[in-house]
């Protein structure tokens, strides 16, 4: 627990060198590395309490922070300061049992300064149960319309696509806006063109999330527009039994984006090879958003016979169906079941593999 605790940011698990940890087992275990940049001299200290106990070393100052928060807390909770919160390296789990009181509004005043962004995402609405104080909500708003906060917390289109559903109060509806188009920060730039097929079969209007307030069609929509938006040059195209061509607007952001694209939902069969054949041109990489409810036979054969070899093609089966026509291996051809915001970052490193157009991160 205490490697864990050492920092705010919970860094401290990957410090010290092998010859501090060679006697530890506990800290052997966790590859700890002692060449990034926000290690200090501390390492060698925290590793040498962990594995010796003792007395805890004056030079741990998150740690000795966090023991005197906790004994205050124990005598005097309502002299507690967000200050004193954040230099302890307390998280918001932390609050209830620190200060002996259920979730109100005094605890998230305490705690809201030193929340990270996605912890902040993840409680909007409890948030909302309590009467914040007018500081607390515009630290929220400040920092969910963060650029450098959005691209610390790496959180990408589909996490505050889900936080917007999942608002139970406007209180943070425009900054949530403006956090959907800032995630685009967390999304690689394609160099090359991309023609991007988004399925909107009937099939693609079942529950996505959990909640079932997102679609599959939905995120599929959002990913390939947000995509899009990263790309060198991009056609996006929605298909069914048909297709449609979306017009990528200048002026609009992602959520007017997705909002434009519900009228192109056609809902029918999925004859992805359809729309393949109509708009494949002289692309680097095609993307293709399904539920794969189709067969080869019925609608020609597999959208990788069809796809030139030298061009790149990743399906994304968001539903995992089975019948699917695309799981075959290939070169240059990749398959992934599932969808999330890792996706994102997925296709340039998958492309690196088949020697595409994208470098690793330490070549550029």
């Amino acid at each position: 627990m205490a490697m864990v605790r050492a920092t705010s940011d919970g860094s401290a698990v990957q410090v010290a060198s092998k010859e501090r940890t060679a006697g530890c087992p506990a800290a052997r275990s966790s590859h700890p590395a002692s060449t990034a940049p926000n290690r200090g001299p501390w390492q060698a200290t925290l590793y040498e309490y962990i594995c010796k106990g003792g007395d805890l070393p004056a030079g741990l100052m998150t740690l000795q922070a966090n023991r005197e928060v906790r004994q205050m807390a124990k005598v005097q909770a309502d002299a507690l300061t967000p200050e004193m919160i954040s230099k302890a390296g307390m998280t918001w789990e932390d609050m209830p049992s620190l200060t002996g009181k259920a979730w109100d509004s005094n605890n998230w005043d305490l705690i809201i300064p030193s929340m990270k962004f996605l912890a902040t995402l993840r409680n909007l609405n409890n948030f909302a149960k309590a009467d914040l104080s007018k500081q607390s909500i515009q630290m929220v708003r400040d920092r969910l319309v963060s650029v450098e906060d959005m691209r610390q917390s790496k959180t990408g289109p589909l996490n505050i696509l889900a936080a917007i559903k999942a608002q139970t109060a406007a209180t943070y509806t425009s900054a949530l806006g403006d956090a959907l188009e800032n995630s685009l920060v967390n999304v690689p730039k394609l160099a090359g063109k991309t023609l991007i097929l988004i399925d909107t079969s009937s099939s693609m209007y079942q529950p996505f999330s959990k909640d079932g307030k997102t679609q599959y069609w939905e995120a599929a929509a959002l990913f390939g527009i947000a995509l899009a938006k990263n790309c060198e040059k991009a056609d996006v195209v929605s298909f069914s039994s048909s297709w449609k061509k979306f017009p990528l607007e200048t002026g609009w952001d992602l959520q007017m984006a997705l909002k434009h694209f519900n009228a192109y939902n056609l809902r029918g069969g999925t004859d992805v090879n359809r729309a393949l054949r109509s708009n494949l041109t002289d692309h680097s990489r095609v993307v293709i958003l399904t539920d794969e409810q189709y067969t080869d036979t019925y609608y020609g054969g597999s959208p990788t016979k069809i796809v030139p070899k030298e061009t790149i093609l990743h399906t994304y089966n968001l539903a995992g169906y089975r019948a699917g026509g695309m799981s075959e291996y290939q070169p240059n051809r990749f398959y992934t079941t599932g969808l999330s915001d890792k996706g994102f970052a997925m296709i340039p490193l998958m492309e690196v593999m088949s020697g595409g157009t994208t470098k690793w991160p330490w070549e550029n």
